[in-house]
């Protein structure tokens, strides 16, 4: 597909500073017409020897479906602790490691009215590190805004600091702070709430003359 918006269609993750390079210099109306989704943006600041571990068995997405997934084997995860979100302002423009999801349903499970997060590959958001549960949480969207909802998972889901029993959901504000483990932490945004956390990083949307 070619066009500013194809992307959208097989892109549900994508690194920090690459979005950022992307909307650089769009105005607020032009980039909610463009990144339509709600994001969760992820940082993880978890020592390396951690990330060196087995994950354990997962299973197989559909063939020919693109996979949004964070692999602990990766070398970002074992070369150093990533970066916490309150460095994602001011930053330098280079890649830190931080990751951008957009809340957008894949093809890779029926359940048409949740979108999930684990470490299993049948998930639509697949964060494949070893404390992240194979189904950890999901979310999903009422008129009022996003929920999420803790599946049981080993080490829980803390939203702005109140953990969630099993089946419980949060709405999601702008900005809330969604702790899957220590160390492994998603913050949400509305379209809206994603342009001001670029805007501080890059100064886009800022008044031309």
């Amino acid at each position: 597909m070619t066009g500013a918006n194809a992307w959208q269609d097989d892109r549900l993750l994508l690194p920090l500073v690459e979005l950022a390079r992307e909307a650089k210099g769009l105005d607020q109306a032009t980039f909610l017409g463009r990144y339509k989704d709600a994001a969760l943006i992820l940082s993880v600041t978890v020592p390396a020897e951690e990330l060196d571990a087995t994950v354990g068995r997962v299973e197989t997405p559909n063939e020919g479906t693109p996979t949004t997934t964070v692999v602990a084997s990766h070398s970002r995860f074992l070369s150093a602790p990533l970066p916490a979100l309150t460095s994602l302002v001011g930053g330098s423009g280079e890649d830190d490691g931080t990751y951008v999801f957009f809340l957008r349903k894949s093809e890779r499970n029926p359940f048409s009215t949740m979108i999930t997060l684990g470490r299993a590959r049948n998930n639509d958001i697949i964060v494949e590190l070893p404390m992240i549960s194979k189904l950890h949480t999901y979310f999903t969207h009422r008129p009022e805004g996003h929920r999420v909802y803790d599946q049981g998972s080993t080490n829980g889901t803390i939203v702005d600091g109140r953990r969630l029993s099993r089946g419980e959901f949060s709405l999601l504000q702008d900005g809330a702070r969604i702790e899957l483990a220590v160390g492994v932490v998603l913050h949400y945004y509305t379209p809206g709430g994603l342009f001001g956390v670029l805007a501080l990083r890059t100064g886009m949307g800022a008044e031309r003359k």
